[in-house]
C-alpha cells in the first residue's frame, strides 16, 4: 500500500505539471488529422550509487501510432566527443564542470504545429480532478515525451533563447554554445534536458543562471557527477570520468541469466582469430546454438558493449567491433569470445578516464616527451595505427586512432580500411587518413572551444586553427604523405586518402614517429596483452561492490 500511494503521488505530481499549461481545451481537429493516445510510463529513477532516487512518472505520447512520414524530427545532441573536450577544458582552466537539470523539459517548448491528443479514461478514476481533460480531443500547445516532434522543438526553444542571451553556436557541434560579458566567459553543452556548464568566473555562471531561469524551469545540480550514464570525479590532479556501474550492470545480467563469468586478464584470448566459418553454415546448428546459449541475447549485449567502449573503455574497443561483425549470426566460438570479453570486463569494471590539470605530468605528456615530441598542451595528439591484412575473410587491414586532450581520451575508433594494402607501409597510410579526418574535427571543435567568442573569430579561416598532430608508429606511412613521388607502390591509392598528404602540405595537421611500444591505437588495432599501454590511457577508480561471480579454476 506504501508504494502504490507513492506512485499514485508521482502520477498526480506529473499530470499538475503537465496539464495546466499543455492543452487547449477548445481546439477541434479537422478531417483527416490524427489524434495521439497518451500513456503513462513508470521508472525508478537510480542514483549514482545505484540506490532508489526516486519514483518517476510521466505522461508521453504513443510512439508506434504517430505517422511521422515526411516530417522532419531531428534534434541534435552533444556528442561523447564533445563531452570529454568540454570536461577536459574545464580541467585545463581549473574550472569545476556544473550540471543543471530541466524539469520537464519538452513541456517548457512550444508546439510549433497542430497536434491532437487524448487522454485514456483511466487516468479520470485515478486523479478525479482531471477528468475534464479525459475522453476529449485536446489541442497540444507544449511538447510531450514519446511525440516524435518533441525533441525537435525543445532544442529550438533552448536554441532561440540561447542566442537571444548573446550565445554563440558552434557550427562544428550545434549542442556547443559560449557567451562573454565583462563578467567572464561563461561555456555549455546540452543533451536533450541535461546541461553542463562552466564560467571563467563565479560572476559570470550566476549571471547566466539568473538569465536562464527568467525563461525554463531547472533544478541546479551542483558540481557535475553524473552526465549519460557516466560518473564523473575530481581531485587534485584533474578528474576521472567511468561507467563502473554501467559495465557491472552487464555483468549482472549475465550472472543472473545463469551464464558462468570468469575473470580474464584480456579482452579475448590471446590464440583467437575469429572468421566467417565460425559462423553455422545452416539454418539448423544455427538454431542448437541458440538454444545452448538461450541465456545471452548476443546482439544486445553488442550493442551495450559499443556503448560502453565509445565512451569510457578503449581498450575493450577492438574485441568489440571484431565481435560486432558476427552479431548476425554467432557461432559457438563467437559466443565463447563474448564470454570472456565479459569476464575482462568483470575483472576491470573500474576502469576510467582521466583528464589532468597538468598535460606534462601526464602519462601522455611524458611518453611524448621521452620521444622528444613537443606539443602545447592546449592542443590534441592523435596516434594512429594499423594491422596488416589481419581479417582473414577479405584480407583488409584493422586500422585505429585515439586523440587525446589533457592527457585523456577524447575519441577513439577501430576500423577496416575499404582498400586491401599492400604492404605495411600501405595500411598504415590508409589508417591515417581517417586519423587524419577524425583529428580534423576535433581541430575544429577545439578551436571553437578556445574561440568561439573571439572578436576576431572567422569559423572559415582556417589558417588560424593550430595544426593536428599525428603520431605514427611508421615511417614509411610518414614518407607517403609528406613526399610528393609516386611509386608502383604508391600510385594506386585512391586520392581520398592523399587527405593526408594534402592536410600535411596545408598544415593541417603535422606527423611525428614514435616507437611501437609507444604506440597509444596499438590496443584498438590488434588483439593481445596491452597492459602497459592501457594503463596508460586508463586509470582505476576504487571498485564498488558487486554479486560475486566463480572464480577459475
Amino acid at each position: 500500500p506504501k508504494i502504490r500511494a507513492q506512485w499514485i503521488e508521482a502520477i498526480k505530481r506529473e499530470l499538475k505539471s503537465v496539464i495546466e499549461h499543455t492543452f487547449d481545451l477548445d481546439g477541434q481537429p479537422l478531417p483527416g488529422e490524427q489524434i495521439i493516445p497518451l500513456l503513462l510510463i513508470f521508472k525508478a529513477k537510480m542514483n549514482s550509487l545505484g540506490g532508489l532516487d526516486k519514483l518517476k512518472a510521466r505522461l508521453c505520447a504513443r510512439g508506434d501510432l504517430q505517422n511521422i512520414e515526411g516530417i522532419d524530427i531531428f534534434s541534435p545532441t552533444a556528442s561523447m566527443r564533445l563531452l570529454k573536450m568540454f570536461l577536459a577544458l574545464g580541467v585545463e582552466l581549473g574550472r569545476w564542470i556544473k550540471q543543471l537539470d530541466y524539469i520537464s523539459a519538452f513541456i517548457q517548448g512550444k508546439v510549433r504545429s497542430r497536434i491532437f491528443v487524448y487522454l485514456d479514461e483511466i487516468i479520470g478514476e485515478v486523479c478525479p480532478e482531471f477528468s475534464k481533460y479525459v475522453g476529449r480531443p485536446l489541442l497540444l500547445e507544449r511538447a510531450l515525451y514519446g511525440l516524435a516532434t518533441s525533441g525537435k522543438f525543445w532544442y529550438e526553444e533552448l536554441d532561440e533563447h540561447l542566442q537571444l542571451l548573446g550565445f554563440k553556436k558552434s557550427t562544428v557541434d550545434p549542442c556547443y554554445y559560449s557567451r562573454t560579458t565583462k563578467l567572464g566567459t561563461v561555456r555549455m553543452i546540452n543533451y536533450v534536458d541535461d546541461t553542463l556548464y562552466f564560467g571563467t568566473t563565479d560572476e559570470s555562471e550566476e549571471e547566466f543562471i539568473k538569465e536562464l531561469r527568467s525563461r525554463f524551469n531547472f533544478n541546479l545540480m551542483g558540481k557535475a557527477s553524473w552526465y549519460l550514464g557516466m560518473k564523473i570525479e575530481y581531485n587534485q590532479q584533474g578528474a576521472t570520468i567511468d561507467q563502473q556501474l554501467y559495465a557491472k550492470s552487464i555483468v549482472n545480467k549475465l550472472i543472473k541469466k545463469g551464464v558462468d563469468i570468469f575473470p580474464r586478464d584480456t579482452p579475448l584470448p590471446s590464440d583467437i582469430i575469429l572468421t566467417k566459418k565460425d559462423c553455422p553454415a545452416t539454418p539448423n546448428i544455427q538454431r542448437e546454438i541458440n538454444d545452448k546459449y538461450e541465456n545471452i541475447h548476443f546482439r544486445s549485449v553488442i550493442g551495450a558493449l559499443i556503448y560502453l567502449s565509445s565512451g569510457t573503455r578503449p581498450d575493450i574497443t577492438f574485441a568489440t567491433v571484431k565481435l560486432a561483425k558476427y552479431a548476425h549470426a554467432p557461432g559457438e566460438k563467437h559466443y565463447k569470445a563474448l564470454i570472456w570479453l565479459i569476464g575482462y570486463i568483470h575483472k576491470f569494471p573500474n576502469k576510467a578516464l582521466h583528464f589532468y590539470s597538468d598535460f606534462e605530468s601526464s602519462p601522455i605528456g611524458n611518453t611524448l616527451r621521452q620521444s622528444n615530441i613537443t606539443l602545447n598542451d592546449k592542443l590534441t595528439v592523435t596516434f594512429s595505427d594499423s594491422s596488416w591484412q589481419d581479417c582473414v575473410d577479405t584480407g583488409r587491414s584493422t586500422g585505429g586512432y585515439i586523440i587525446f586532450k589533457s592527457g585523456g581520451a577524447v575519441d577513439h575508433r577501430c576500423h577496416l580500411p575499404i582498400p586491401v594494402a599492400l604492404s605495411t607501409g600501405e595500411s598504415e597510410y590508409l589508417a591515417a587518413s581517417v586519423a587524419c579526418t577524425a583529428a580534423q574535427h576535433i581541430r575544429m571543435l577545439n578551436y571553437d572551444l578556445y574561440h568561439l567568442t573571439d572578436k576576431d573569430y572567422v569559423p572559415e579561416n582556417t589558417e588560424k586553427y593550430p595544426a593536428s598532430n599525428i603520431i605514427l608508429d611508421s615511417s614509411a606511412a610518414i614518407a607517403m604523405a609528406t613526399s610528393d613521388k609516386d611509386t608502383k607502390r604508391t600510385r594506386h591509392i585512391l586520392r581520398r586518402y592523399h587527405f593526408v598528404r594534402q592536410g600535411s602540405a596545408l598544415g593541417q595537421h603535422q606527423l611525428g614517429w614514435i616507437g611501437t611500444e609507444d604506440q597509444m591505437a596499438d590496443a584498438l588495432t590488434k588483439n593481445g596483452n596491452f597492459k602497459d599501454i592501457i594503463s596508460k590511457i586508463l586509470v582505476e577508480v576504487p571498485e564498488l561492490n558487486t554479486i560475486s561471480v566463480k572464480q577459475k579454476n
